[in-house]
């Protein structure tokens, strides 16, 4: 455990319905490849903060990594509902439709993707950046294929 994570943990005792920090913890299981313990954590957010999108973006890396598309379809749609601009949504949606055999959804999710991509390449090579909300933004994986 990081002393990043026990910060959180200590944090959770304070406040067990701190949202933030059960997200936190979450993402730091999932990229650590621990999705037994990110699932608990992301559900944990989101039973106090059903709106906090970044949760739903990383609950849903959680269940593509546990091969379940749908799941995690759902839970990216309800992410777009929030913010239509999330890049790594987009991106994470275009995987799951194409798990789940629906390619014209795949297409339009990549469509969406790469325009929002775009932008940010632009905004970024402009020296623009923004950032959004209090939690740890969710990024695309580096081996993750729409």
């Amino acid at each position: 455990m990081t002393d990043a994570q026990k910060e959180f943990e200590q944090e959770l005792q304070i406040d067990p319905g701190n949202g933030n920090a059960a997200y936190e913890i979450a993402e730091m299981r999932r990229q650590a490849g621990d999705y037994a313990q990110a699932d608990e954590y992301f559900q944990r957010a989101l039973s106090q903060y059903p709106d906090l999108e970044e949760a739903h973006v990383g609950l849903a890396g959680v269940l593509m990594a546990e091969d379940k598309p749908q799941s995690a379809a759902e839970h990216l749609r309800a992410a777009l509902a929030l913010r239509a601009d999330d890049e790594v949504a987009w991106y994470r949606l275009a995987q799951a439709e194409r798990l789940l055999g629906h390619m014209s959804e795949q297409k339009d999710a990549l469509v969406h993707f790469q325009s929002l991509h775009q932008a940010a390449l632009e905004q970024r090579a402009k020296g623009s950046t923004s950032i959004q909300g209090e939690v740890t933004k969710q990024q695309i994986d580096p081996l993750q294929q729409p």
